[in-house]
Order: C-alpha cells, then sequence, then structure tokens
C-alpha cells in the first residue's frame, strides 16, 4: 500500500492555516496562505512539492465546513490539474465531526495550528468521505432554497413573539379574530391602535371606518365583523 499525505487546513475568512502529516501521524510541514487566489495557488504548490519529495502516491485535504469560507478554496482544489494528478480526495468536514475528534487532544491548547492537525487526524482516521464538488447546475437553487427556508423560519418565530404580546394587550383576540390573516393589514390596524376596551367603548360604525380603511376593499360583511371584535373586547379575561 502506498504512502498517503494528509493535508488539514483551518479556514477563515482571511487566513487559511495548514498542517501536514504524513501516514504515520508524524508532522511534515506547517504553514500560512491567504484565503484567496494566490494563497490557493501557494498551498496547491506546496502541496504538490511534498508530495513530489517524500514521495507519496496519494493525497487527502480537509477542511471544516465553516460558514462558506471554504467554498471558493474546495472548488479551486478540485479543478487544480496537479492535485488530480495526485489522486486528491477533497473533504468539506462537518465542524461537529472535528469538535468530537479533537477531544482525544485533552493536553494540547487550542490554537490555529492545532485545529488544522486536528482536521488531518481527522482524515487519517476517522473514514471520511470525500466530497465531491457542488454542481453548479444546481447550487444556486440550493443556497436560494436554503436561504428561503432561512427567512421563513426567521417569520415563524417573529409571529410567535408578535402573538404573546398580543396575547398579553388582548388575550381573546387570536381565538374571536374575524380576519383571515391575523396579520393582515386591518387587523393589525385595529390591534396596534386600539386597546380592548377602546374596540368595545368605540361606535360600531367608527370601527367599520377604520376595517374599511384598511383592509383593500376585502373584507366581507364589515359590520359584522365589527360587532364580533366588539363582542371579544367585552369578553372577560382571566
Amino acid at each position: 500500500m502506498g504512502r498517503t499525505l494528509f493535508v488539514g487546513i483551518d479556514i477563515e475568512a482571511d487566513t487559511n492555516v495548514v498542517r501536514i502529516i504524513d501516514d504515520t501521524g508524524d508532522d511534515v510541514c506547517g504553514f500560512s496562505v491567504s484565503n484567496d487566489l494566490p494563497g490557493t495557488e501557494r498551498l496547491v504548490e506546496k502541496v504538490v512539492d511534498v508530495a513530489d519529495t517524500l514521495p507519496v502516491d496519494k493525497v487527502k485535504i480537509g477542511m471544516e465546513a465553516t460558514n462558506l469560507y471554504w467554498w471558493h478554496l474546495s472548488q479551486a482544489l478540485h479543478d487544480d490539474p496537479q492535485l488530480t494528478a495526485l489522486g486528491t480526495e477533497i473533504a468539506v468536514i462537518n465542524p461537529k465531526v472535528i469538535d468530537g475528534f479533537k477531544n482525544i487532544y485533552t493536553d494540547m491548547a487550542k490554537t490555529d495550528a492545532l485545529d488544522a492537525r486536528v482536521i488531518a487526524d481527522c482524515l487519517r482516521f476517522g473514514r471520511v468521505r470525500p466530497t465531491p464538488p457542488p454542481d453548479m447546475r444546481y447550487a444556486p437553487l440550493q443556497r436560494l432554497t436554503r436561504f428561503r427556508y432561512h427567512m421563513v423560519s426567521n417569520l415563524t418565530r417573529e409571529k410567535n413573539r408578535a402573538l404573546n404580546l398580543i396575547f398579553l394587550k388582548f388575550s381573546t383576540y387570536q381565538k374571536e379574530c374575524p380576519f383571515s390573516n391575523l396579520f393582515g393589514q386591518a387587523s393589525t390596524a385595529v390591534i396596534a391602535n386600539l386597546t380592548p376596551d377602546e374596540i368595545a367603548n368605540l361606535p360600531v360604525e367608527e370601527l367599520v371606518d377604520l376595517m374599511l380603511q384598511h383592509g383593500n376593499h376585502r373584507l366581507k360583511d364589515v359590520p359584522e365583523m365589527a360587532k364580533t371584535l366588539k363582542r371579544a373586547a367585552l369578553t372577560p379575561t382571566v
């Protein structure tokens, strides 16, 4: 079985810290490069030089999936013909895996160099599978889908927070609300501008006018809706 070179990269926004070890776990070298194209070119040059000097039959490169700082580096390494010629495998590793593996290093201070060494050791022992390069036919849609999920989750969380505050102001509003959309313009205008006491004491006609003003002419049977709101406002609360 041929020799393998393991390259661990601790990625940051500006700088990548690199540690290279051989298949016996011995340190070969360590260095830092900028997290940009010139830095990536220097990294490749160093890895290829070390691989030719030892020599080795295979190279495994690993990095944490830290934010999206790994994205351009991973793509550049996948596309590099010199690394391809060395049979290089590239893995983008879940940070949770690295954190768990790091627990065996109990007597070593946390440094960027240690993190890079841990990643290299994780490649050597952790049964880490190579990560295929992003398919650019689908990668933009993947990012857009994840962003939409993030926005929907935030909106749901904020609506739940708003419902809690509405309950403090008008505890029966959510249950008795006659609007199809609790967060629609007409509903928001009522709950934002009027207290339950004001709703209860406001003439039906004025409440109807307020709802029509903010309802975009889409509300049906507005007088009955206004009466429902007034009944809700008069309902005793605990």
